[in-house]
């Protein structure tokens, strides 16, 4: 409203405010805004990508156990990853790749996930940082899945005599990382030059990991393997079992291996041995001859050959059944020799087939070998197990000590009994048992299952008996002291020693601990001592309980025995994630409570030697978890006088 004589000052205001404006440009829409937020962001995430998501999911699988190497991440990028015929393989039906099994113009990969090996019968948790191990294997501790845990107590339910794992009858093989590459032959290549420092006097555990982790070594292995196949077989997968190192002598690895031909899947035990170079393991004339006599007989397939050498590297690979140290393990892996020498201990014509599959391949140490019978009309339904032992050792002698010691458990009328042998071949070194039905004692005690206390119990009493044999019945055996024990804890924890240097001092301190605790200690006069009593050598079947393997029996010291069987309770309580002392009270006070003292030292001394064999090297946890045995040893020494 304008007012006579006064200035209109609103719209004079107006027009004064609105004279240098100019128009406001749109802003885009919001969807456009939106999608230039997503593409900035995928940008960044690119560019992370490229920078440390390889190493990320490296670092990752190796932490979940995923044991083939996973650096080569990229489809493309140029860059190089590597029926049973009456041979000591296992056959099975191994999972189905995704990509082509034909060769590829590019390397190509396929990330699997394991399947499980069969319903799950208990549950663990680790505690105090101790791993998930389950008998005999001792592989990758608590990162193992869900499924490789069903595996392994699949396995524990069928093993050998000697407490060894056997295959499963009806599993299917782990799924690893499977890695297809084109001219495997062709990618061992030049060696790195961390090859020449895995036994040299400054090698630590990155060393030695690399060695058994690594992507040149394992491309190494894959193509010395794959140019040892037959034209058209496929290596899948190399799994680590095992590792053994000697500081600056040699490091032992043990794979298993999948091989592919003719549309079967079938496992191999495969050993690569590292050395200095002089003094490593060549094949002479005789290992030729041995291994022209496995190829003839057809017990090689599918390989065309079972040694390489991979020049530059200093590392001999051997695949079963070759074994220059034990010629008789090419014969024993004959179905025809098998069947022709289990007619006479099992009464039954030598036209029965056997399928043989290897369980342990030590080459130079032992071997345990698994033969099947057929399902044909007549034929046994029990496997049996072969033992072999070198040339000079006393398979006769041992058989008669393990059929004797049979008869004495057995007289007892505790209802505990020994493996009875079935027979012993003097010519072959082998010793042969009978299938034990049932499940070891080790798997009650990480499942924690009921009667536990009753099959302890029973124990004692069994141990008790065994250290009460008459003298006739040890004379032929030889005697083991605490010196030697020592000893031997000594040598097989050199590798720690010379990895972890402080845990190798608090282990030479523990030992000189346990030296003058059981020199001060009053002796018990020597008894009979099985030598290896633990919680993998007691069988629970049909409510009674059966005491396997005396290859280890010996004249010495029972609290030996007793010592050791309380360290592997606390390893067992460990890893279930419960106390030992009712178990450990039920077990002592079925044996008996003397001689503590000594038993005592003796459990601190196994917890040390557990720590040497029982953690695996490649475990991303082992110094750690070595460490933490040893302390632990250390401390049931210090509470001693």
């Amino acid at each position: 409203m304008t007012i006579p004589g006064i200035p209109p000052i609103h719209e004079t205001l107006v027009g004064r405010l609105t004279v240098d404006l100019r128009p406001v440009p749109r802003l885009l829409p919001p969807s456009a805004r939106l999608a230039s937020w997503l593409v900035l962001a995928l940008g960044i995430l690119a560019v992370a990508a490229t920078g440390g998501l390889r190493q990320k999911v490296t670092d990752l699988c190796r932490k979940h156990g995923i044991t083939e190497h996973t650096e080569t991440m990229t489809a493309r990028s140029g860059r190089s990853s590597p029926s049973n015929s009456g041979a000591s393989n296992t056959s099975a039906t191994a999972p189905e790749p995704r990509c082509s099994s034909s060769p590829l113009s590019s390397y190509t990969m396929t990330i699997r996930c394991r399947r499980s090996m069969g319903s799950a019968t208990c549950s663990s948790t680790s505690t105090s940082g101790w791993p998930g191990f389950l008998g005999a294997r001792r592989a990758l501790g608590d990162v193992l899945c869900l499924g490789e845990r069903s595996e392994l107590r699949a396995e524990a339910r069928t093993r050998t005599p000697g407490g060894q794992p056997s295959p499963p009858r009806a599993s299917r093989p782990p799924e690893p990382l499977v890695i297809r590459v084109k001219g495997a032959a062709g990618l061992v290549g030049s060696p790195s030059l961390q090859a020449e420092d895995v036994l040299s006097a400054r090698a630590g555990i990155a060393e030695v990991r690399w060695a058994l982790l690594g992507a040149a070594p394992r491309r190494a292995l894959r193509g010395a393997l794959q140019g040892l196949l037959e034209k058209g077989a496929v290596l899948r997968a190399c799994r680590v079992q095992r590792a053994k190192l000697k500081p600056g002598r040699k490091l032992t690895v043990h794979y298993d291996a999948w091989v592919r031909s003719s549309g079967t899947d079938s496992k191999r035990s495969v050993v690569a041995i590292w050395d200095r170079g002089e003094g490593g393991i060549r094949l002479d004339a005789h290992g030729a001859a041995l291994e022209a006599e496995a190829v003839a007989a057809g017990l090689a397939a599918p390989f065309r050959g079972l040694f390489a050498r991979l020049p530059g590297w200093n590392v001999s690979v051997l695949v079963s059944p070759l074994d220059p140290r034990f010629p008789q393990l090419i014969r024993l892996s004959d179905p025809r020799h098998v069947a022709a020498m289990l007619a006479g201990p099992r009464s039954q014509t030598s036209s029965v087939r056997y399928r043989i599959t290897t369980i342990r391949y030590r080459p130079g140490e032992r071997h345990v070998l698994r033969y099947e019978p057929s399902g044909a009309p007549g034929a046994p339904t029990r496997a049996v197990f072969a033992k072999l032992s070198r040339r000079e050792a006393d398979v006769g002698g041992a058989f008669d000590v393990a059929t004797r010691l049979a008869d004495r458990l057995e007289a007892s009328g505790e209802g505990t009994r020994a493996l009875r042998p079935l027979a012993a071949f003097a010519e072959d070194g082998v010793i042969l048992f009978p299938e034990v039905a049932g499940r070891p004692l080790s798997e009650l005690l990480r499942c924690r299952q009921d009667g536990l206390i009753w099959y302890l119990r029973r124990a004692g009493r069994a141990l008790r008996a065994l250290h009460a044999a008459p003298a006739s019945l040890t004379s032929a055996l030889g005697g083991r002291d605490f010196a030697t024990e020592v000893e031997a804890v000594r040598r097989a924890s050199e590798h720690i020693c010379a990895l972890v240097p402080r845990t190798g001092a608090a282990i030479t301190g523990t030992l000189e601990r346990a030296r003058s605790v059981y020199d001060r200690l009053p002796p018990e006069a020597p008894t009979f001592i099985h030598g290896d009593f633990k919680a993998d050598h007691l069988w629970v079947s049909g409510g009674g309980l059966t005491v396997l393997d005396f290859g280890s029996c010996a004249i010495g010291d029972p609290a030996l025995d007793v010592g050791k069987f309380l360290a592997d309770l606390r390893w067992w309580s460990a890893l279930s994630g419960r106390g030992s002392a009712s178990m450990r009270r039920a077990f002592l006070e079925s044996y008996g409570t003397e001689g503590l003292l000594r038993v005592r030292v003796y459990e601190a001394l196994f917890l040390v030697m557990f720590a040497a064999h029982r953690m695996p090297l490649y475990h991303p946890a082992w110094a750690e978890r070595t460490a933490s045995l040893v302390r632990r040893a250390w401390a049931l020494l210090a509470e001693l006088p």
